[in-house]
Parts: structure tokens; C-alpha cells; sequence
């Protein structure tokens, strides 16, 4: 596998179909994973921007201010790119291939790796990775896995927007344009064999095997429309704008 790549669709389906991720005595699928890029070409705002992701081909455990987050705040990238470009493409779920368990979630993903280790926090995962090594093909920990091409999954993979990215009211006019720019692009990748539970409305699935995948999915959504429009409380931030899109343009509805 090439990590100084920058084409998500080849990094992503590498990842997803022909590799596999061992931990301890576990091998996990990766299923989904989200793709964040920062070059001079590809200005994503959304991206941390951490020197680790200067990396090519290594585990990058979330920081911020030089400090690894804990508690929900934990998530895990897979770093790609030439030297000078920040790359990292987000663990956000995997599948135990022993127990078919999906485990969703970045904070629940590094947590599957600290529990089979009987770590306590990721700052050992890191102690412990610097120890030996944060190349993805060798770290002793947690390591990527190449298959032999028998065992590739060869699933389609679907695309949708990031989670969870939102707009800063203190952000200048510049950093507004680039960020909604970014905001709505496919940069979700997700194996369309396991199902998932996070913004699954969201997921544009262009194959017809999978319509009613999505019927039963916007279904849902538009549920939630009708319990919550009239709720002051709820965010109204760019996801949710999406998502109404997606369900008014699969729904044919117009305005």
C-alpha cells in the first residue's frame, strides 16, 4: 500500500477491503474511516493541523496543545501524504471479525485497543507505541495487516459528509468560505456490508442493492423531522442542513 498517496477512494479501499487490523489476539475490519487532508491545494479547515500528521504511514492518537485527549474525546488517524502535507484518515469504526461485533465510534475504537492491553489511557498506548514503533505496518500494539488478494472484501463502499463538523461563530469571513467548502464533502467512507448507527441518513449509497438500506434509513430521518421542528433546543448546524437536503432530494421535494 502506497501511504504517500493523497486519493481518498484509494486509500479508503485499501484500507477497508484489503486489509485487516490486529490487535493482540483480535483482527478487526476497519469499516469506517473519514479522510482528512491539508495541503496548499487542499486547504481543509477542518483538519488539526497536529505535526504527527506530518507522518506518512503512522498511528496518530489525537492531541491537542500537545496533550493526547482522553475520555470521549479520544480518536485515532492513520496518517498519509508527503512530509509536508497533513494527512490523516479517522478510525471511526471496526468490526471484530471473531465476534462480528461492530464497535462505532472513535473513542469506542481506541477503547477496543487500551481494553485488549489493559491499558489505561492513550498516553501509555503512545508511550508504549513510541517504544516500539508508530509505522501502521509494525507496531506490535496495533497493526494493519495486508491480505492475500483471496481474502480481499470487496464490498462497495459508500460515501457521505464527515460527522460532527460544525462552524465556529468566531471564525473570519476566509475561514467560513474554506470551511463550508469542505464541510459538505464525501469525505466518509463506510463498508456497505455492516450496518451503522451514527448519521446513518446521511450516507449517500448509489447502488441499487442497497435502496432499501437508505429507504429504511430516511424513513427514520423524516421521523425525526417531524418530532423535532418545532424543538427550540436542537443544533441547527450545517449536518442537519445536509441531511435535510439528502432527505428532501431522494424524496423529490422541491421548494
Amino acid at each position: 500500500m502506497n501511504f504517500l498517496s493523497t486519493d481518498p477512494d484509494y486509500l479508503t479501499n485499501q484500507l477497508i477491503n484489503k486489509h485487516v487490523m490486529i490487535v493482540g489476539t483480535k483482527t478487526f475490519q476497519l469499516v469506517e474511516l473519514e479522510y482528512y487532508h491539508k495541503s496548499n491545494t487542499h486547504p481543509d479547515g477542518f483538519v488539526h493541523g497536529d505535526q504527527e500528521q506530518l507522518q506518512t504511514g503512522t498511528w496518530y492518537y489525537h492531541r491537542m496543545k500537545g496533550s493526547y485527549k482522553e475520555g470521549t474525546f479520544k480518536g485515532m488517524d492513520i496518517t498519509f501524504g508527503p512530509s509536508d502535507q497533513y494527512g490523516g484518515l479517522l478510525v471511526r469504526a471496526i468490526k471484530d471479525l471473531g465476534t462480528n461485533k461492530i464497535i462505532e465510534g472513535p473513542c469506542l475504537v481506541v477503547n477496543a485497543i487500551l481494553e485488549e492491553h489493559k491499558l489505561n489511557n492513550v498516553k501509555e498506548l503512545a508511550n508504549l507505541s513510541d517504544k516500539d514503533t508508530r509505522d501502521v505496518l509494525k507496531n506490535k500494539y496495533h497493526y494493519i495487516k495486508p491480505l492475500d488478494a483471496n481474502q480481499y472484501n470487496n464490498v462497495i463502499i459508500c460515501k457521505s459528509p464527515r460527522v460532527g463538523l460544525k462552524f465556529n461563530s468566531k471564525m473570519t469571513n476566509t475561514e467560513f468560505l474554506n470551511k463550508l467548502e469542505y464541510i459538505l464533502k464525501n469525505y466518509r467512507f463506510h463498508a456497505s456490508n455492516c450496518p451503522i448507527k451514527k448519521q446513518a441518513f446521511t450516507i449517500n449509497i448509489k447502488d441499487k442493492a442497497a435502496d432499501t438500506t437508505i429507504s429504511s434509513s430516511l424513513d427514520e430521518f423524516e421521523k425525526m423531522l417531524i418530532t423535532t421542528s418545532h424543538d427550540k433546543s436542537i443544533t441547527w448546524n450545517s449536518t442537519f442542513y445536509y441531511n435535510l437536503y439528502q432527505f428532501c432530494k431522494m424524496k423529490n421535494i422541491t421548494f
